[in-house]
């Protein structure tokens, strides 16, 4: 009598638990975490992420903890939440380029080279709802509800 195994074309899911009790900023924090696998397989270096934890202000022990609540739901997620991982994916891609795209003290700024990609990038993504948009870009509401304004009147 033989055991049953799984076939690496059925893979087993772990036991985890859903995310549920991460801030924004954490949940930013692991979908960052998450793609750094993606980045190796089409033959990018990954970024250090000790500079967008603090730019977040999480710690990198939250930011794996969400990260593996992420990993655990990543095979369901709706549509939505998967164009939401692309639009982190192309945002982490952006700033591995671009180390000196957000400056985090005395206070957070961005480049205007950066602005300008998040501005392409919510032409490309426009369907995904804007706070959605601002956390899977790190840019608050605030900040990216001026930044439409003025590209709209320019």
């Amino acid at each position: 009598m033989s055991t049953p195994t799984s076939s690496p074309s059925t893979p087993t899911r772990p036991s985890c638990t859903p995310p549920s009790g991460f801030s924004p900023a954490e949940i930013e924090a692991g979908m960052l975490a998450a793609v750094l696998p993606y980045l190796s397989e089409w033959g990018l270096e990954p970024p250090p992420l000790d500079r967008a934890f603090e730019a977040l202000g999480v710690s990198p022990e939250r930011a794996a903890r969400a990260q593996a609540a992420l990993r655990c739901v990543l095979p369901e997620l709706p549509r939505p939440e998967a164009r939401l991982l692309s639009l982190s994916r192309e945002v982490v891609s952006y700033l591995k380029a671009h180390p000196d795209a957000i400056e985090v003290e005395p206070r957070r700024r961005y480049s205007r080279q950066y602005r300008r990609h998040v501005l392409l990038l919510r032409r490309r993504y426009d369907d995904v709802a804007l706070e959605d948009f601002g956390v899977a870009v790190g840019v608050p509401p605030r900040t990216l509800a001026r930044w439409l304004r003025g590209a709209r009147r320019s």
